[in-house]
């Protein structure tokens, strides 16, 4: 029987990355995408509601990009603006009333400034994290992606990734590792042995995220993705899961808005671990 498994050491990353859908488990989903026009002088298509709360700040799309309505003191919708350099609050909220996350030992006392910034202890736009400070290895870096090695990446309810928009954040680049940590899960696919790593990510719009991984030379990964997060991931639960052999893997999944997904890595074998890179994108 031939072996698909590549022999140990022949087979750098940069060499692989060609091949990287071969095995993936599941076909790419769909997305349906509104106003679409070949026409350069395509109008924006004006949303179906109709009723909306008033002052309230609404995403539409404008072919294949993102815009925004706005709700008048009468409840009606204004067009789709294409062109607005306006970045609205994340999810329609007053910046005052946005919580604290984690505040770090170098956390700002008293009231942020009027500028968002990494390290206020707010999630605001663009950023996937925001503990507090401006530190790099203790979970969420001085540039606010998720990095280090926190406890709760070794099992439920794993790291917190908030993934914005592509208009926001093209592709979220995450470097991990699934050395130090511990065989706590099982995979809902194959017989996972090797030591896990779970990342929860939180879309802040529908559509469809794109997850690519890239391993290290020796590093045969398991890799899912569930709807919920158990210690044995279910079958039922399960959006996406395969066995990448060290072969870089490409998935797209259709998502909901603060919905959140759990991306888990594991090893076919007890000494399958090693370092990995994700990039995360959200159309």
């Amino acid at each position: 029987m031939w072996d698909s498994r590549p022999p140990s050491g022949k087979h750098p990353v940069s060499t692989r990355l060609a091949v990287a859908a071969v095995f993936a488990v599941s076909a790419p989903a769909l997305v349906s995408i509104g106003c679409g026009s070949e026409s350069a002088n395509a109008k924006p298509s004006r949303s179906a509601q109709t009723q909306c709360v008033a002052n309230q700040v609404l995403r539409c799309l404008c072919e294949l990009d993102e815009g925004f309505q706005h709700c008048d003191a009468d409840g009606v919708l204004s067009e789709c603006d294409c062109q607005s350099s306006t970045i609205p609050t994340p999810r329609n909220e007053d910046a005052s009333t946005r919580p604290r996350f984690d505040a770090g030992p170098d956390a700002p006392t008293g009231e942020a400034g009027p500028m968002p910034r990494c390290g206020d202890g707010r999630i605001d736009v663009g950023e996937a994290c925001d503990d507090g400070n401006n530190q790099d290895d203790d979970g969420c870096s001085a540039r606010c992606i998720p990095d280090g090695r926190p406890t709760q990446a070794a099992t439920c309810p794993g790291q917190a990734v908030t993934l914005w928009p592509i208009r926001y954040t093209p592709v979220l680049h995450i470097v991990g590792s699934t050395d130090g940590f511990t065989n706590t899960m099982k995979a809902s696919c194959f017989d996972s042995k090797g030591p896990d790593r779970v990342y929860a990510i939180t879309p802040t719009k529908d559509g469809v995220m794109s997850i690519k991984m890239n391993f290290s030379e020796t590093f045969s990964a398991i890799v899912s993705l569930q709807d919920n997060c158990t210690t044995t991931l279910t079958a039922s639960h399960k959006l996406f899961c395969s066995d990448t052999l060290g072969f870089p893997m490409n998935q797209l999944v259709e998502v909901k808005q603060d919905k959140t997904y759990y991306l888990v890595i594991d090893g076919d074998t007890a000494a399958a671990k090693g370092p990995f890179e994700i990039d995360l994108s959200l159309q």
